[in-house]
C-alpha cells in the first residue's frame, strides 16, 4: 500500500493568495450573517455618542466661540446644521449676524453632535466690571465680589492665590486664606470677558488693650522742692476693653522717658477704658520738684493685667527748668549832670529762676561811651551780696557811687555781675544815656 504524503507548510501558504484572501473575506461575511451584527466593531470604531461643547453658549455678533468634541473616531467633520455664521475645519465658529445657531460635528464612523448657540447684539452688552467692597482684608476674612455688565451667568475664580483663598464659583464669595498677600479675583461672564481686581491680604489684628497717657500738664516754672502742679488724660488704643483697673506711676525725669535720672513724684490708680477711648477727665499729680537745679519733665507711666503692650505706656510733659536766673531792668537816661559831679546810679538785681541762689553775686560797674561793655571801659565801682530767693522774691538794689568824668560827653553805667549759681555765667546790663557837660 502506498501512503501520499501531504506538504503541510504549502498547505497553510494558501492565505498569501487571493484565493486565500477571498476565503478569509468570506469568513467575515459569515461572521456578519450572525446576529446581532455591527460592521463599525468589526472596524475598531468608536461608537459613544459625540459630545459638542459649549452647547448653549451665547457670544457677542463682534465675537467668535471655538468648539470642542469628545467621543466618536477622529477625523471630525464641522458644518453649520442652522442659523447664521460660519464654523471652520478647526470649529472655529463666526457669527456675523445676532440670531441663534445650531452647528453640526460628524466623526469618521457618521456619529454626529450638535450644540447651539446664541448672538446678541454687542451694542447691547455693557462693559463686564468687578466690583468690591474693600481691596484689602485681614486673613481669614470674607466679603462678596458683584459683577456687573457683560452677559450672566458669571464664574469667579482665583487665578493668583497667594493667601490660599477660596471664593464661590457662582456667588463670588471670597475668603482671604491663612497668609499674607496679593491674590487676583478674576470674573468671567457667559462671552468670555474677563475682569480681575486684586485684593490684599493682611495679617489679621488680635484684639488687645492698649493703654497709653496723653496731654500731660505741668505748672510752669517749677520751683526747686515745691509742690508740682501737674495733671494727665489717658487712652486705649487697643481694639478690646481692658478688664482691670489702670496703674499709673508719674516720674520727675532728666529725659522724656525713664532712661535719665528719675524720682517717683506720685502714683495712683484710674478705671478701665473701652476699646479706642480716651478718659473723661484729668488726673492730678501731686509730689514735689528735685531739690537741685536743673531740665525736667514729668513722665506718666500707665500699667495694666490686661495690657501686654508696652510700647506706647510712656509720655513726658513739656520740659520744666529749675535754675537760677538773675536779672535787672534797664535804667532812664538822664540830663543837666555835670562835669566832675558825684555819680550814683541804681540797679535792681533780681532772681527770676525757680531755685534761691546759694553763692554770692558779685558785681562791677563800669563808665563807657557805648551802651555795651569794651576793653577800655573804666571800672569805677564792685561790691557783692549774698544770693537771692527764686521767682516772687524781693530784689536786690546796687548802688553804683563814683564822680562823673570830666570829659564833657554821653555816658553809661555798665552793671556787671556773676554768681556760680547762675549757668548763664557773666551777665551785664547798660543804663540808658547820662548827657555830662559844664
Amino acid at each position: 500500500m502506498t501512503t501520499k504524503k501531504y506538504n503541510r507548510k504549502r498547505m497553510l501558504n494558501f492565505r498569501r493568495s487571493p484565493a486565500g484572501l477571498i476565503i478569509i473575506l468570506s469568513l467575515v461575511l459569515l461572521a456578519a450573517c450572525q446576529d446581532p451584527f455591527d460592521l463599525k466593531t468589526v472596524l475598531g470604531l468608536d461608537t459613544g455618542v459625540l459630545s459638542v461643547s459649549p452647547n448653549g453658549a451665547a457670544i457677542a455678533d463682534n465675537a467668535s466661540q471655538q468648539f470642542t468634541v469628545s467621543g466618536g473616531t477622529t477625523p471630525y467633520t464641522w458644518s453649520m446644521y442652522a442659523g447664521p455664521g460660519s464654523i471652520d475645519a478647526a470649529g472655529l465658529y463666526t457669527p456675523g449676524v445676532i440670531g441663534v445657531a445650531t452647528i453640526q460635528v460628524v466623526d469618521l464612523a457618521g456619529l454626529s453632535g450638535k450644540a447651539t448657540i446664541a448672538i446678541i447684539d454687542s451694542a447691547l452688552i455693557l462693559p463686564l466690571n468687578l466690583l468690591a467692597g474693600t481691596t484689602t482684608l485681614e486673613t481669614g476674612d470674607s466679603i462678596t465680589l458683584f459683577a456687573t455688565g457683560g452677559d450672566d451667568p458669571y464664574t469667579f475664580d482665583i487665578p493668583t492665590n497667594i493667601s490660599g483663598a477660596s471664593i464661590t464659583p457662582l456667588g463670588g464669595f471670597y475668603t482671604a486664606g491663612p497668609g499674607a498677600g496679593v491674590d487676583t479675583v478674576r470674573v468671567t461672564d457667559n462671552l468670555g470677558a474677563i475682569v480681575t481686581v486684586n485684593i490684599t491680604v493682611t495679617p489679621a489684628t488680635i484684639p488687645d488693650v492698649d493703654y497709653r497717657p496723653i496731654t500731660i500738664n505741668s505748672a510752669i516754672p517749677a520751683v526747686i522742692g515745691g509742690a508740682i502742679t501737674a495733671d494727665f488724660m489717658y487712652e486705649n488704643i487697643g481694639t478690646d476693653s481692658g478688664g482691670t483697673a489702670v496703674s499709673w506711676s508719674a516720674y520727675v525725669s532728666t529725659s522724656t522717658d525713664l532712661s535719665g535720672v528719675v524720682w517717683l513724684a506720685d502714683s495712683g490708680t484710674v478705671p478701665e477704658l473701652s476699646a479706642l477711648t480716651a478718659s473723661g477727665a484729668p488726673q492730678a499729680i501731686g509730689g514735689v520738684w528735685p531739690p537741685d537745679g536743673g531740665n525736667y519733665y514729668i513722665v506718666v507711666h500707665l500699667a495694666a493685667e490686661a495690657d501686654v503692650n508696652m510700647v506706647n505706656n510712656v509720655a513726658a510733659s513739656d520740659e520744666a527748668t529749675i535754675s537760677v536766673d538773675y536779672h535787672t531792668s534797664a535804667l532812664p537816661a538822664g540830663n543837666g549832670v555835670q562835669i566832675g559831679s558825684p555819680l550814683s546810679v541804681e540797679f535792681d538785681l533780681s532772681n527770676q529762676g525757680t531755685v534761691a541762689g546759694a553763692s554770692n553775686v558779685v558785681w562791677y560797674a563800669y563808665i563807657s561811651t557805648n551802651p555795651g561793655l569794651g576793653a577800655g571801659d573804666t571800672l569805677i565801682d564792685d561790691g557783692n551780696f549774698t544770693g537771692l530767693l527764686g521767682t516772687d522774691a524781693q530784689p536786690q538794689t546796687v548802688t553804683v557811687t563814683d564822680i562823673w568824668p570830666w570829659i564833657p560827653g554821653n555816658y553809661h553805667v555798665i552793671l556787671e555781675w556773676v554768681s556760680a549759681d547762675d549757668p548763664a555765667g557773666y551777665k551785664e546790663k547798660a543804663s540808658g544815656a547820662f548827657t555830662v557837660s559844664f
